[in-house]
Formats: structure tokens, C-alpha cells, sequence
């Protein structure tokens, strides 16, 4: 009988099953969260250097200036 074969398709990483499709729906997610992540980490590191520079060149602007 052909019954046999149809039964293990839901299970089988091929088959276009609720795993397939639940492992397609999360994997888009989790770059987002890593990529925002990182975007939050480099404008820190940009505000961060910015104020850094400004302090430093307002420092030597004061220093020249005295």
C-alpha cells in the first residue's frame, strides 16, 4: 500500500511541514535583534568618540587660549 511512504513526509526535513515552516518563521528575527544590537553598540561608539573629540579639542582650544 502507499501509506507507508506518506507517513514519514510530515517528519522528513524536506516536507514543507510545521517545523519547516516555524524554523523559516524565527530565523528572520534573530538577525534583526543582532543587527539593531550592533546599531545601538556603534552609535554609542560614535556618540562616545564625538563627545570624546569635542572634549579633547575644546581642552586644547582652552589651553591655546590661556
Amino acid at each position: 500500500m502507499p501509506t507507508p511512504p506518506a507517513a514519514p513526509s510530515p517528519a522528513s526535513p524536506h516536507a514543507h511541514g510545521h517545523e519547516h515552516g516555524h524554523s523559516h518563521a524565527r530565523r528572520p528575527a534573530r538577525p534583526k535583534v543582532k543587527r539593531s544590537l550592533l546599531g545601538t553598540g556603534l552609535a554609542a561608539r560614535l556618540a562616545i568618540a564625538v563627545a570624546a573629540s569635542g572634549l579633547l579639542w575644546l581642552t586644547l582650544h582652552w589651553a591655546m587660549r590661556a
